[in-house]
């Protein structure tokens, strides 16, 4: 499988400080595939935790010239708990939503995977088939030294 890695870095770094960095998948898979791929990059599904960090992959992804055409896992499943969504990356509740309109939907009883989906100009949350076949944004703490 081809890989295309990218790297971004979303924060100012200090001396010793951890910052997000993140690698995207540039084949489909699923979401399990796409937990596995992370975890042999070093790395985990991305957790986005702001509507800043959301903002900012948002952008990045519109600038690299992906579009309504282009699905991206994050870590979010309701396998726990139907229509709460949890962090496999963390165990816990999902620390940030912004769901499309009318989502999470669970359309056809079967949406447990949360990606994110161009709409109205930006990337926002939306559940999904685990099944389907998306990029997967994997994300991994990386301590920097200035």
């Amino acid at each position: 499988m081809k890989i295309l890695f990218v790297l971004l870095i979303f924060a100012l770094a200090s001396s010793g400080a951890e910052i997000k960095s993140y690698r995207i998948m540039s084949e489909r898979a699923t979401w399990i595939e796409s937990v596995h791929y992370c975890r042999r990059m070093g790395g985990e599904l991305v957790v986005i935790e702001s509507q800043d960090e959301l903002n900012r992959l948002s952008n990045y992804l519109q600038n690299q010239g992906y579009g309504e055409s282009d699905l991206f896992w994050t870590s979010g499943n309701d396998y726990i708990s139907r229509g709460k969504f949890y962090s496999i990356t963390t165990g816990n509740l999902l620390p940030f939503t912004e769901w499309c309109r009318g989502q999470p939907d669970n359309y056809g009883g079967n949406e447990r995977c949360v990606h994110l989906y161009f709409q109205d100009g930006s990337y926002k949350m939306n559940d999904l088939v685990c099944e389907d076949k998306a990029k997967a944004i994997c994300e991994r703490y990386v301590k920097t030294y200035i």
